[in-house]
């Protein structure tokens, strides 16, 4: 896929909360006192802008992601796997490992231009002899081959001047949950097309026209702006796996894989990570993708 397709595509799953973190953070500038304000948005562009070219990439690994560095005996119990993938020139250069603390599962997450993360699940099972060193090294290579793509270069950035929205997004989400307490919320949430559409007619009969293709635009977004991120992830993810297949490490996390879920879902990753064309042209036959 090309660059330019890719980086449109990451574009619409981030710009609805980029868009919606610089209104918030503007609107609470305007709120508050100048002392306060100014150096809010002095230091904002100045960090984001230091992002942007790849500065505090490890700061901002520990402060968004809530990451630490491994310890010792976590470097230890991941250095077969991490000599591995030296001997294959998939690690990107300078690489960091992290551990998110309290994360379960085993799973890998890459940010930024060197750094990737691990959940502490992935090392105990590792130190524990549940998982091989070339599952591990797939797992590895699944976040490296996201790096390498360049899918994360611009992470930090990102999650930094989304944060606004990252904490607005956590409150709805936790308020539409508690669908027995707030039940109200969240049929208004879930019927929001009607609502919108009725406060579009009322502004356009109103007269406001610019004000009922803004509330047009925000309900037409609400709609495809999940969409468009989950598009991407699964862009991302097939990207990764065609990229942790050329390194011949495909079989391996698809073994892993298969121990944690065997879902319709994981089964097809285990196809493409595997890459059996007898199967694959089987599944196009009956019209599968």
């Amino acid at each position: 896929m090309q660059r330019r397709t890719l980086a449109r595509r990451k574009a619409l799953a981030v710009t609805p909360g980029l868009v919606a973190s610089t209104v918030f953070t503007w609107m609470i500038g305007l709120v508050l006192p100048g002392w306060l304000a100014l150096p809010l948005f002095v230091v904002g562009p100045l960090v984001l802008l230091i992002l942007v070219f790849g500065g505090l990439e490890g700061r901002a690994v520990r402060v968004l992601r809530g990451g630490r560095a491994v310890t010792p005996d976590e470097a230890a119990a991941v250095a077969p796997a991490v000599e591995l993938l030296h001997d294959l020139g998939v690690l990107p250069p300078d690489c960091r490992l992290y551990v998110i603390p309290g994360s379960t599962g085993w799973d890998t997450w890459g940010s930024g231009r060197r750094s990737i993360l691990m959940t502490e699940d992935l090392l105990w099972a590792t130190s524990r002899g549940a998982l091989d060193d070339r599952a591990v090294a797939a797992f590895l290579a699944h976040s490296a081959g996201r790096v390498r793509h360049g899918l994360t270069r611009s992470d930090p950035a990102i999650e930094f001047w989304s944060l606004p929205w990252t904490v607005i997004r956590g409150v709805l989400d936790t308020m539409l949950s508690s669908t027995v307490t707030q039940p109200l919320v969240a049929f208004s949430w879930h019927a929001r097309f009607i609502v919108g559409s009725v406060a579009v007619a009322q502004t356009a009969l109103s007269g406001h026209y610019p004000m009922a293709v803004t509330i047009a635009a925000i309900v037409l977004v609400s709609y495809l702006a999940p969409w468009w991120r989950r598009r991407w992830c699964a862009i991302s993810e097939r990207l990764a796996d065609q990229y942790v297949r050329a390194t011949g490490l495909g079989s391996d996390l698809g073994r892993a894989l298969t121990l944690l879920s065997r879902t319709p879902e994981t089964l097809r990753r285990v196809q493409r990570l595997t890459h059996d064309p007898t199967v694959s042209t089987r599944h196009r036959w009956m019209g599968k993708p």
